[in-house]
């Protein structure tokens, strides 16, 4: 996805510094994937503290582990993992919908790109 965006990037300007939008686009995916990290391992604590996962990340909770199943089973039906998914797989599509100029517009383009990906991933 970086690679085709430097290259639309290059053909669009006069000017060729393209690699600051590809660090843009690739700083606003890396960042949506950042957040989520910390959120997780906040939850992963969380659950921890709660006596749900021991340490080494083993489950003590039967209910639990149902619940988590089920919740990720639907969401692999529903039509908002097929969105994005559809999205995060197709880099000209998404370029050609998102497209926004200047080095802003590369990090906002890269936070929806990692966004899509995120709600798509575990498929």
């Amino acid at each position: 996805m970086v690679l085709l965006f430097t290259a639309i990037v290059r053909k669009r300007q006069t000017q060729p510094r393209s690699e600051i939008g590809a660090a843009a686009f690739a700083a606003g995916y890396l960042a949506i994937w950042g957040i989520f990290s910390a959120g997780v391992a906040l939850a992963q604590w969380a659950f921890e503290m709660s006596r749900l996962l021991t340490p080494m990340m083993q489950s003590t909770n039967a209910l639990f582990d149902g619940l988590l199943l089920l919740a990720a089973g639907i969401y692999q039906l529903t039509s908002l993992k097929q969105a994005c998914l559809g999205r995060c797989r197709q880099p000209v599509g998404f370029i050609t919908r998102y497209w926004r100029s200047g080095t802003s517009g590369a990090f906002r383009m890269g936070v929806a790109h990692g966004t899509f990906c995120l709600a798509a991933a575990g498929s």
